[in-house]
């Protein structure tokens, strides 16, 4: 019997950077756009992904059924051979494409085998597969929106007590525990807002930025805590103002967090504000949006915040 599951791409709204440390809280949300994994019977296990042009999306694919398969183990079934189709409609890098790869696949398989599954089984199955493909790096925020969709205020787990249960727990022991520090909290927006995606022309590697600005942060922790302490500070505005459903405050609060931004990336040298996102939202701004990159910088997407009447 042939299984179809779909997983949203991801658009980050605040809270870049920040949100790799503990306690500290983005804004992202599920887009129309996403994957689509289609799995049937077959005689062996075998991948396809003829609108994935990146080979490192098949290492997430890959990592999601390793650790799909160990949990339906550990719960007593049987696995069964399968054909695994993975269609991508996600044109631009930046939006999530390896996360919502991980979901999608994930949830196929449940499906293939009859198991039972909540929002939370899959997103936890989702970071341990996510986290582990990416080298251990990253706050798996992507991870959420791809499994929640709609718009979530997020914070991440903590990454030192998850390696350390791995290292002597089955994930049928690890995931219905509270995960420290974990939190994620459904939104909305006010109807009047509404958020553009507008790609740059580049394309980043957001593990390679991370791993520069870890270089960073060990250089100069004190500069980089103050950074991300005033990001956390107005993420947690931001998410009053939605709450209150005040647009103006939602723009303002937008546009201070592109000013902190880069603030980060002038005190960094990582250039996250390229010349052509700068470009893209300074237009924005001139046109009474709030605007800034989305995500980790130095290339993919901007978001444009606009309020209509």
């Amino acid at each position: 019997m042939k299984t179809t599951a779909f997983a949203p791409g991801k658009l980050m709204v605040a809270g870049e950077w920040a949100v790799l440390e503990l306690g500290k809280p983005c804004l992202v949300m599920g887009i129309k756009k996403g994957v689509t994994v289609t799995i049937t019977p077959s005689d062996a296990v075998s991948i396809e992904a003829p609108d994935i042009s990146s080979d490192n999306r098949l290492v997430f694919a890959r990592a999601a059924i390793k650790i799909a398969s160990r949990y339906l183990i550990e719960q007593g079934r049987l696995l069964k051979l399968f054909k695994l189709v993975i269609r991508s409609d996600i044109s631009h890098v930046g939006l999530g494409s390896s996360a919502a790869v991980v979901v999608a696949v994930i949830k196929a398989l449940f499906q293939f085998h009859g198991c039972k599954f909540s929002q939370e089984i899959i997103f936890k199955l989702g970071c341990v597969a996510h986290y582990q493909a990416q080298g251990r790096i990253g706050s798996c925020f992507d991870v959420a929106a791809s499994t929640y969709g709609g718009l979530i205020a997020y914070e991440r787990f903590d990454s030192v007590w998850l390696e350390e249960k791995l290292s002597f727990c089955g994930l049928v022991d690890i995931v219905p525990q509270d995960w420290p520090h974990l939190s994620v909290t459904k939104l909305s927006f006010p109807q009047n807002i509404t958020i553009k995606t507008v790609f740059s022309g580049e394309s980043a590697d957001s593990r390679e930025l991370i791993l520069r600005m870890n270089s960073f942060k060990k250089l100069e922790k004190r500069l980089y805590d103050e950074i991300c302490d005033k990001i956390a500070r107005l993420v947690r505005k931001l998410v009053l103002a939605i709450g209150q459903q005040d647009c103006d405050k939602i723009l303002f609060f937008i546009k201070q967090n592109r000013v902190l931004l880069q603030e980060l990336s002038d005190k960094s040298g990582l250039d996250l504000e390229t010349p052509a996102l700068k470009k893209i939202c300074d237009d924005a701004e001139r046109q009474g949006s709030a605007a800034k990159f989305s995500g980790a910088g130095g290339g993919d997407c901007a978001i444009v915040v606009c309020k209509t009447a």
